[in-house]
């Protein structure tokens, strides 16, 4: 090999290597939001900011609607029996993985398995 095969080899690896560099920069611009959408995005939370501290000043001027004694009532039926289906939920889950740990030998399947259903979340 001459020393212009050579400068040539080491110029064709340098620029392999800038444009990798290059198309990186680029990839991760293009996953960046732009100004006008940023701009649209802090406009409608400021909207959104106004939107609620109107309804707060109006809660603090005590306009809020009072709730009743048997409308609470109802809400905490609902919420205890909402927590029992829950904790029965809970507990089959249990049941039922703890029969699939017994079947899946290999620690990194299980791992895998309950990952892939969500169980970890």
């Amino acid at each position: 090999m001459d020393a212009t095969t050579t400068d040539l080899r080491n110029q064709t690896v340098q620029l392999l290597a800038t444009a990798k560099i290059l198309r990186s920069a680029l990839s991760s611009l293009n996953s960046e939001l732009s100004t006008a959408d940023l701009v649209s995005s802090v406009s409608g939370l400021e909207a959104e900011k106004a939107e609620i501290l109107a309804r707060l000043e109006s809660l603090k001027q005590g306009k809020a609607k009072k709730v009743t004694k048997e409308q609470r009532e109802e809400v905490e039926r609902e919420w205890k029996k909402a927590g029992s289906v829950a904790r029965k939920r809970e507990r089959i889950v249990r049941e039922c993985w703890a029969f699939v740990e017994e079947r899946v030998l290999e620690r990194e399947a299980r791992e895998e398995l309950r990952e892939s259903l969500g169980l970890d979340e």
